[in-house]
Formats: C-alpha cells, sequence, structure tokens
C-alpha cells in the first residue's frame, strides 16, 4: 500500500517527466515550424528562379527567332546580291564587246575619213590641172 504522499510523490514524478517530455516537444515544434518556413522560403526563392529562368529561355527564344529571321533575309540579300553581281558582271562584258566593235567602226571610220581627203586632194588637183588648161586654152 502505498501513502498518499508516495502516490503524490509518483505523480509529481510522472508529471515533471510529462512537462519536459511537453517541453522537448514543444521546442522540436518550434524548430520544426521554423525548418518549414526556411523551406517555404527556399521553395518561394527557387519558384522565382525558375520563373527568371523561364523568362529570360523566352528572350532567348524570342532573339534566337529574330536572329534566324534576320539571317534569312541577308541571305536572300546575299543570293539577290549574287544575281545582280553576275547581271552587272553580264552587261560589262556585253558593253566591252560594243566598245570593241565601235572601235572598230571608228577606226573604219577613220581610213574611209583618209581616203576622202585623199580623194579630194586628187580631184583639187585634178581640177587645178583643168583650170589651169582652161586658162591656157582660154589665152
Amino acid at each position: 500500500k502505498e501513502t498518499l504522499q508516495e502516490r503524490l510523490k509518483h505523480s509529481d514524478e510522472i508529471t515533471s517527466k510529462l512537462q519536459n517530455q511537453n517541453d522537448k516537444d514543444s521546442l522540436q515544434i518550434t524548430e520544426l515550424e521554423s525548418a518549414v518556413e526556411t523551406l517555404r522560403s527556399a521553395n518561394t526563392a527557387a519558384g522565382q528562379e525558375i520563373d527568371s529562368a523561364k523568362a529570360q529561355t523566352l528572350r532567348v527564344t524570342s532573339e534566337k527567332t529574330l536572329m534566324e529571321k534576320e539571317n534569312s533575309m541577308l541571305t536572300n540579300d546575299l543570293e539577290e546580291a549574287k544575281s545582280n553581281m553576275a547581271a552587272a558582271e553580264e552587261r560589262l562584258v556585253n558593253l566591252e564587246k560594243d566598245l570593241v566593235a565601235a572601235q572598230g567602226r571608228t577606226l573604219d571610220l577613220e581610213h574611209e575619213k583618209h581616203d576622202i581627203l585623199q580623194e579630194h586632194n586628187t580631184l583639187k588637183e585634178q581640177s587645178s590641172i583643168i583650170q589651169s588648161q582652161i586658162e591656157e586654152a582660154a589665152s
């Protein structure tokens, strides 16, 4: 038979142990709540980093698309420039041929002019001789 005092003492010991365990549990709960808050903050920060990375990915993708369009336009411009250059080279070759032909015609005209001047001088001399003969015959 336990006495009332022993039962009270035993009850106080159990109460003290329970209170200590309760204090430990409360401290652990506080630590867990703090850890949960830290994890929530980390999760929020990670979410912001993910959102930032997604936004940057969209920007890079958009820039890539623009660069691809620019590259395509520049490639088309280059092809057009090559085509224009080939056409210009062909026109240049034709102009050079025309120049050679014109130079040939100019040379021919120079020879013809020379021949005409020679014939003119010959006719002048003949005219002068005939004029002299007319004057002699008249006198």
